[in-house]
């Protein structure tokens, strides 16, 4: 046999924090999640954003709208965000905690970061706008600082069999999981390219929302036929707290809010 001959390439060091990222995913792996994919006409919410920014001259999120509409109809339905406590009892906190992923300029870099509204479900929209709004201004040296704390943290440095057993012991405690993780999760992927689509998380939180991209489509309105911006997305959840009924009143009642600009009557 011949000697392989190495093309150029590069390589580089696996960062510290994505294994442990990949160590999180294995936990999220073994759950028993099912996922719903459609399509919310988000129109109305665009325009009345719009407006908004028109009038006021604030930089708002259409993320951070979602993400109140999403806290809002947990709120009602809060055993969509229950967690399993041992074998026989489930743990339904009073606060919607999102996890959500947040981009911070980093030099010429844009850095994702995960970062928790706590009690979005007691916030408005324009509140969880600015919140984010200011964890994204976040200086360079202070990401900087919280990078090099998470590559030297005790955790990066066990070995992978030991972190793995910390994160399994830590997915079965419901009060860990809100503290680091929150109680629901939500990313927005359509933030990064242009049109429709959407995607299946592997995530370790009892129900993941993905947003998709949006997109012109015909849709459908009363009797008639308009062209309208609908967003995709993805509603990933475990199997072993929520069934398929209570799921998909949940998912309506949320795709209805979105659809007609729930909240917006409320901002002065």
């Amino acid at each position: 046999m011949g000697i392989v001959k190495k093309a150029p390439h590069t390589i580089k060091s696996f960062p510290k924090i994505r294994q442990v990222i990949v160590d999180l995913l294995k936990v999220g792996y073994k759950k028993h999640m099912i996922s719903a994919i459609g399509q919310i006409d988000v129109t109305v919410p665009l325009e009345r954003i719009h407006q908004l920014k028109e009038s006021t001259g604030k930089d708002l999120s259409f993320t951070s709208y979602i993400l109140f509409c999403y806290a809002s109809a947990i709120n009602d339905h809060k055993h969509m965000q229950a967690h399993r406590k041992g074998r026989k009892k489930l743990v339904i906190f009073d606060d919607v905690d999102v996890a959500c992923i947040v981009e911070r300029d980093f030099g010429t870099k844009k850095i994702p970061t995960s970062y928790i509204v706590r009690g979005a479900n007691h916030k408005t929209f324009l509140e969880i706008s600015d919140e984010i709004r200011g964890a994204q201004t976040v200086k360079s040296e202070n990401i900087a600082t919280e990078m090099k704390k998470a590559n030297a943290s005790t955790v990066t440095k066990l070995p992978r069999f030991v972190r793995r057993l910390i994160f399994y012991i830590m997915s079965k405690n419901p009060y860990v999981k809100k503290d680091l993780h929150g109680t629901v999760g939500l990313t927005a992927i359509g933030m990064f390219a242009q049109g429709g689509g959407t995607a299946i998380p592997i995530t370790p939180h009892q129900m993941t929302l993905v947003l998709g991209g949006v997109e012109r489509q015909p849709w459908v309105v009363g009797d008639e036929i308009k062209i309208r911006n609908i967003m995709w997305a993805t509603m990933t959840m475990d199997h072993d707290v929520v069934d398929g009924g209570p799921a998909t009143r949940f998912i309506a009642d949320l795709r209805q809010r979105i659809a007609s600009g729930y909240g917006f009557d409320k901002i002065e």
